[in-house]
């Protein structure tokens, strides 16, 4: 039975976004932050979970806008951000 997984992001997106030059290094990030990595059987393509990188990824910027804009934070981040718009409560 195969499952359909939407919301997957390919490791190379990861290692382009965190600016890493091997999937060694990608991998070793994804672990160090506790973003489980998954492979498709048939291509062998790794990949995480869109969310789940996202909401580690932004992290540092989310506490940077809580502090900063206090109640408006998910605003400014809504309107600061085109393709990510990942709310985390």
């Amino acid at each position: 039975m195969r499952y359909l997984i939407e919301g997957k992001t390919p490791l190379r997106n990861v290692m382009w976004k965190i600016r890493a030059k091997t999937e060694f290094e990608a991998e070793e990030w994804c672990r160090k932050n506790g973003i489980v990595l998954f492979v498709d059987m048939p291509s062998g393509i790794k990949y995480v979970l869109q969310h789940q990188f996202e909401a580690v990824f932004f992290e540092r910027y989310f506490r940077y806008l809580k502090r900063k804009y206090r109640a408006g934070w998910e605003k400014v981040f809504k309107n600061f951000s085109f393709d990510y718009l990942v709310i985390l409560n």
